[in-house]
């Protein structure tokens, strides 16, 4: 800095240094300037605003987590009150006869025609527990040979299915009730027993006559 005097560099050393403090006076101000706010699980990261900015997205955020809060919340409520109920209350084929009697608990039945190669419908009842159920599979139904079964799905309010099946199934195949046999075996013992009971009564009585007459 050879031929400047010295009023001109002092000067200049003054305008550098002036420049240098509005420098790193601008530098942390603008640090001040900006915040951190928590931004959505989805983001990539942190985003940087102005206080006023930051303020203002941070409110937004918690509103909405908010939002969510309570619409979850209320979701899972629906659903606990929401009924479970998926019985029907009552079931039957018009014409014919369920087999076993029914039973809300029992879930499989049979129905026995006398041909079901001649069955082209049957007409399905069925009524549920709780009238906010939805029935599927009731009132008239095609049959077909290759079709055995007859579904009647029960969807309580809740979403919670449970499947009744009706089986049609030929008289001949029905299966023979042992039951009745052995009924038939009992009251011929009983009556047999009978029958000897009075034989031998009326014998003793016969010999008591002819030894009171002796």
């Amino acid at each position: 800095m050879k031929g400047i005097s010295p009023n001109i560099k002092k000067i200049l050393i003054i305008v550098i240094i002036f420049l240098l403090v509005v420098g790193i006076y601008s530098i942390v101000y603008s640090a001040d300037k900006f915040v951190d706010i928590p931004v959505p699980p989805n983001s990539a990261g942190k985003a940087d605003f102005t206080s006023e900015e930051g303020e203002e997205e941070a409110k937004k955020y918690e509103e909405n987590k908010i939002k969510e809060e309570q619409s979850s919340s209320n979701t899972i409520q629906e659903s606990i009150e929401k009924s479970g109920n998926n019985y029907l209350k009552s079931l039957s084929v018009e014409g014919y006869k369920l087999e076993p009697e029914f039973n809300m608990q029992q879930d499989n039945y049979v129905v026995y025609v006398s041909d079901k190669s001649k069955i082209k419908e049957l007409n399905i009842i069925a009524e549920p527990d709780d009238k906010k159920a939805r029935v599927e599979g009731g009132g008239v139904v095609e049959i077909t040979p290759e079709q055995q079964y007859i579904s009647v799905n029960v969807i309580a309010e809740n979403g919670n299915l449970k499947v009744y099946t009706i089986k049609v199934e030929n008289q001949a195949n029905r299966p023979e009730d042992k039951s009745k046999g052995i009924n038939v075996m009992i009251v011929t013992i009983i009556v047999v027993l009978i029958i000897g009971g009075i034989v031998i009564i009326t014998d003793k009585k016969s010999k008591y006559k002819n030894k009171v007459k002796g």
